[in-house]
Parts: structure tokens; sequence; C-alpha cells
């Protein structure tokens, strides 16, 4: 009687040991499953993100390479720059893919034309200090004679549609363009370049540039 309660004993231990074991091999599995799941969901995350920033790049790209081949110093047939028609290109060039913050050409002399992609953003707007509703700040840093020569920085705010909400003109520049990190990596170096992350002037946020020389004239476009 007593052998066959330690049998019976013995039994049930195994089948609750045996319960208990399958019970863990399950939730290992389970674990593995969600592990391999999750890995997979990332690595597809990745990959798709991936290509998106290669698309971005690749689009960027183009556009440096084919400002920076324009002969912009005799754009306009006389040997200087028409800046309305440059401005207008790199305002096309911004409107055009949205991931862009902005768009430049900057010069040895440290004159500078540029578009910024505001998009209505409560932070740019506010170190801007542009328009409520300002979609497109366009900057100008230029030597004017009337100035005795020295660089003088004027901006043009626009909506979504191009109409100007408010400007500001003939302001000491905030920025030396040539003295900038996109600046003097392409200045020294032959084809596309791509900076590391640095501080963006005059916003609260860093970024990367694409940029490259001129093929005609001293400047470089990003």
């Amino acid at each position: 009687m007593r052998l066959q309660w330690v049998v019976a004993l013995l039994m049930a231990l195994c089948l609750l040991v045996m319960a208990v074991l399958v019970g863990s091999l399950t939730q290992v599995r389970l674990r593995a499953l969600a592990h391999e799941t999750a890995s997979d969901l990332f690595t597809q995350v990745a990959r798709r993100n991936a290509q998106k920033l290669q698309d971005l790049m690749s689009n960027a790209g183009s556009g440096v390479q084919f400002l920076a081949s324009l002969p912009l110093t005799s754009i306009d047939g006389a040997g200087r720059i028409d800046r309305p028609r440059v401005m207008a290109m790199l305002l096309a060039t911004v409107q055009s893919q949205p991931q862009l913050q902005s768009a430049y050409i900057g010069f040895d002399n440290d004159e500078f034309l540029e578009v910024l992609g505001v998009r209505a953003d409560p932070g740019v707007i506010a170190a801007l200090r542009a328009p409520e509703g300002s979609h497109f700040a366009l900057r100008t840093i230029e030597r004017k004679p009337a100035a005795t020569g020295l660089p003088l920085e004027s901006w043009l705010f626009l909506d979504a549609r191009g109409v100007l909400l408010g400007q500001r003109a003939d302001a000491p520049p905030a920025l030396a363009p040539s003295q900038r990190p996109w600046y003097r990596l392409a200045r020294d170096s032959a084809g596309l370049q791509l900076t590391p992350a640095y501080e963006m002037a005059g916003l609260p946020e860093s970024g990367v540039s694409l940029a490259q020389k001129l093929s005609q004239g001293p400047g470089v476009v990003g």
C-alpha cells in the first residue's frame, strides 16, 4: 500500500515536472518568435528608411550638381549674377523637395543666396523672426557700394503660394558663409561632398549638408 502511494506520488511529480518543462519551453519559443518578429520588423523598417534616405540624398545631390554646373557668374550675359533668377532656382528646388531644409549658394567674398523651407514650423519662425504662416524664407547677403562694400543681409518671407508676407533689409549678416563647415569642405575638395552633422546657423537644430564647389567661379552650392 505504501509502495503504491509512493509510485503514484512519483508519477504525479513526473507529470508536474513535464508540465512545467513544456510550459517553459513554450514560453521560450514564444519569446524567440517575438524576438524574431521584432527583429524582422526592425530590419524591414530600417531598409525602408535607408531607401528613403538614399532617394533623398540622390535627389538632393542631383540638384546640387546641376546648380554647381551652371555658369552663374555670366548668367545674365554681363558677367554678373542674376540674383532673382538664381533665387527662383533655389526656391524651386526647396519647393519640389519638402525634406530639404534649404538650398543656397555662397561665394568667397561672403555674398550668399539662400532659400529656407520654413513650412510654418513655429520653432523656425521664432528663430528667424518670420511672420506667421511663412513657408519660405529668402536670404540675400550682398556687398553694396553704398555701404562701403560691407556685406548686408536681407530677408523676404513668403507663404505657401509664394505671396510676400514680410521682409527685412540691410542688416549686418548673421553668418559668414565662407567660414561654414559645408563651404570649407566643398571648396577644398573635388565633387559632391557630405558634411558631418553640425549646428545650423541661426536655427535651433542640427543637420548635414550636400555641397559642391562651382564649376566656374569661386563659390559653393549646397
